[in-house]
This record gives C-alpha cells, structure tokens and sequence, in this order.
C-alpha cells in the first residue's frame, strides 16, 4: 500500500481477487476487520470500457468467477427466448 497527499489516486488496480480471502487468512487479518478499517466494498468483476477499441461504447465486463450454477446453466437456450 502507497499512500500520499502527492500522489492521485490512479483509477486501475485498486481492487483485489477472489484470493484476497486466502491471503488474509494467511497473514492473520480477519476479512471483516480489512473490510472496515479499509472502507472497502465488493466487486464481482471488472469492465473494460471501449474493448479493442474498435467502436466506442463497446465495453466488456469480465467476471472474477464464474456465477454458482453456471456449469448447469443452458445459456443458449435463454438467448434463443429472447431473440
């Protein structure tokens, strides 16, 4: 962690990984204590804004793992009802 009133806050790279749990159960911080003292808050995944950059607005959102269930899910078949 690098802190200072000279330096901005970046914008990238502020959020952690699934991992983070084990890390901290590692190292002897219990989660919900990093998760108050830090101010933190949850995030699922990140977002690309302008993916390829082959058109503006085309934004691609990456998951950090996959939904609970996925593997049994037939996604095919929702986007056919929708089309």
């Amino acid at each position: 962690l690098v802190e200072s009133e000279n330096v901005p806050i970046l914008g990238v790279g502020e959020g952690t990984w699934p991992s983070m749990r084990n890390t901290l159960q590692r190292i002897g911080i219990k989660e919900s204590d990093f998760i108050t003292q830090c101010d933190a808050s949850f995030k699922q995944g990140s977002k690309f804004i302008n993916w390829r950059n082959l058109s503006e607005g085309e934004n691609y959102y990456h998951p950090f793992m996959n939904p609970q269930g996925y593997e049994h899910t037939n996604l095919h078949a929702s986007w056919q009802r929708i089309a």
